[in-house]
């Protein structure tokens, strides 16, 4: 294999889900496209940014007239995230003997996975976005998060994927598919009504080519930062502002965190 697709239901993802396994992909010499599927435009953010919500990474209520910004636009954020997300892949790019990095964009909206976890409609086309990067494709691997993620746009993405697997025409190509859990996931115990995780077939929850310390060291000082990034105007960190638990609790904010940076993905 030599292509890599990666299709990211947000900015932030690609490194919080995905950024082990494409650190990995690229030191093998890999090409890796990060698609993303949504900039994410209305996000948990916005009631940080607007003063309404405390906020868990400043540790305290933002005032935009004392500390003199004005309050993003859901575009404005949305073209914030997008730009984290670039410079997040950007960085893994940087890893010894990387390929080359691909960055791309989807179309679909804001919020798209619905109540159920599988609007028809958001997986229809995700599954054409999807089709237009698989078609043709004879040398790559496809991956994305799992059917069986809490997350609704999360799942929407992988039953589009599920769905062109098991499809007569692009099921050859995607063999090699696999599926991201969510780490916030992983607690079966906390969600029992995703509990059939338990059965799905694991890959790999590690990666063992002697290099994991280097990819784990890399993705904590060289990409997550990047989200961290805080100058109203110009750019917002709203990684950490959306998900700031994520960030910090999973090792990649700060460095000299002992907690590890994992993957869990399944077939």
């Amino acid at each position: 294999m030599t292509e890599v697709y990666l299709y990211v239901p947000h900015p932030d993802d690609e490194t919080l889900q995905m950024g082990l396994a494409a650190t990995y992909y690229l030191s093998l010499g890999l090409n890796v496209h990060f698609v993303f599927m949504s900039r994410g435009a209305v996000s948990a953010s916005s009631v940080k940014l607007d003063g309404s919500g405390v906020c868990g990474w400043h540790n305290y209520t933002h005032n935009p007239t004392q500390e003199q910004y004005v309050v993003p636009t859901d575009d404005e954020i949305g073209q914030a995230r997008f730009n984290e997300g670039k410079a997040a892949a950007g960085q893994m790019g940087l890893v010894a003997g990387s390929g080359q990095v691909f960055v791309h964009e989807g179309s679909l909206p804001t919020q798209y996975g619905g109540a159920d976890w599988q609007n028809p409609l958001m997986v229809a086309e995700a599954e054409a976005i999807m089709r237009g990067y698989i078609e043709g494709s004879t040398n790559s691997f496809h991956h994305t998060m799992s059917y069986t993620d809490r997350h609704p746009d999360h799942a929407c993405l992988g039953h589009a994927m599920q769905n062109l697997k098991a499809s007569s025409d692009l099921g050859p190509v995607l063999g090699g598919a696999r599926y991201f859990v969510s780490r916030l996931y992983w607690d079966y115990s906390k969600y029992p009504d995703v509990g059939t995780r338990q059965g799905l077939n694991w890959v790999s929850r590690s990666i063992t080519n002697g290099r994991m310390a280097e990819y784990v060291s890399h993705l904590r000082t060289k990409v997550a930062p990047v989200y961290s990034a805080w100058l109203p105007g110009v750019a917002w960190g709203i990684g950490p502002h959306q998900v700031i638990n994520q960030f910090y609790n999973n090792g990649l904010m700060p460095p000299t965190s002992t907690v590890g940076v994992d993957g869990l993905w399944h077939l």
